[in-house]
């Protein structure tokens, strides 16, 4: 047994490769995975990549929710800057059942793609971009653009959060 990544998304391809899924556009899909992102058997070769990019073109969307202590962030946030990706990791139970019943429907559901801005104002100074991995607070006064936009709840002083 083991974290075998490339054979996880072959699995995925192959069951939408031959579904009217993939080229019914009323519809968007979701995959959910559950990993510790630590792949310790096979390799992540370019065609894993590719796959995940196949998959979102064909609006097959992916949210992974990293288990254990050893989990890699770095590689999900990779993966992550796919259009229609997001990650999240649990450390509890507890955790867990916040995001896989209450928040669910956040996890999972896409509001916005491909989102791009560039303020045009020295008025104005964006403090936080909540649900962007890309955004550079360092770069004001480049563009802020992010694949994916989720919802979030709101916290009591107004700042978004899942």
């Amino acid at each position: 047994s083991g974290t075998n990544m490339n054979v996880a998304t072959g699995c995925i391809a192959s069951l939408f490769d031959s579904s009217s899924l993939m080229t019914d556009n009323e519809y968007h899909n979701q995959i959910l995975f559950l990993t510790d992102a630590q792949p310790n058997q096979g390799n992540l070769y370019k065609n894993f990549y590719s796959r995940i990019e196949k998959l979102a073109k064909h609006r097959v969307y992916k949210t992974f929710i990293g288990v254990g202590i050893d989990l890699n962030t770095q590689l999900l946030s990779s993966i992550t800057k796919n259009c229609g990706a997001n990650y999240f990791s649990v450390h509890d139970s507890k955790n867990f059942l916040q995001l896989s019943d209450k928040d669910f429907c956040l996890i999972v559901t896409q509001l916005i793609f491909n989102v791009k801005m560039k303020p045009e104002s020295d008025l104005f100074d964006v403090e936080h971009a909540c649900g962007s991995s890309e955004w550079d607070k360092a770069k004001q006064d480049e563009l802020i653009k992010t694949t994916t936009l989720f919802p979030s709840r709101t916290d009591d002083e107004g700042y978004r959060w899942v």
